[in-house]
């Protein structure tokens, strides 16, 4: 049995849209300070990083996103950009990849790899919606966002399964929300 046309062309926008805006992005069309970072200046960025991402509690739940072509979940986060300041790392690759303008806090851990670690905090006083809606800029390489409870997700589902056991000590000593 076939897929319904609708749900095979509403996948073909995506891609569509997705391909389309990262065109308008290099071509300078769409500015690149779309995701412009409220840290650079600070004097608490810890320095330019390989790569980094957020850790955030809110109601109990961790915000995570699911790798499109992994299908394995992990916190967002990403790679830097050229001298970029960790916690603007953490604050644009997070922002990209599930639209969600969270505040950046204090560096948590720095993996062996290079990844670091910070605590973010999401602004809204009501209750998280879950799930998150998948952001266009996110479209090709995120495939879900979900607030959960850390728990729930088996470890073979993890990406970096090596990191889990730090981040969920660092998951239960943040202040609840």
């Amino acid at each position: 049995m076939s897929a319904p046309a609708g749900r095979i062309v509403s996948g073909y926008r995506k891609i569509h849209l997705a391909w389309i805006l990262s065109s308008l992005l290099l071509t300078g069309f769409i500015p690149l300070d779309v995701f412009a970072c409220p840290y650079e200046t600070e004097d608490n960025t810890t320095g330019s990083v390989f790569a980094a991402g957020c850790l955030t509690k809110k109601e109990g739940r961790m915000l995570l996103v699911r790798q499109r072509f992994t299908g394995k979940f992990g916190i967002p986060g990403g790679y830097s950009k050229s001298a970029e300041p960790g916690r603007c790392t953490a604050y644009r690759e997070t922002l990209e990849e599930t639209g969600l303008e969270l505040r950046v806090h204090a560096l948590l851990i720095e993996h062996d790899s290079g990844f670091r670690v910070y605590h973010c905090t999401f602004p809204g006083d009501g209750p998280v919606s879950d799930p998150v809606d998948l952001p266009l800029s996110a479209t090709a390489e995120i495939s879900e966002i979900r607030w959960l409870e850390p728990g729930s997700v088996p470890i073979r589902q993890w990406r970096f399964a090596n990191h889990l056991p730090a981040l969920m000590q660092l998951f239960d000593s943040l202040p609840a929300e």
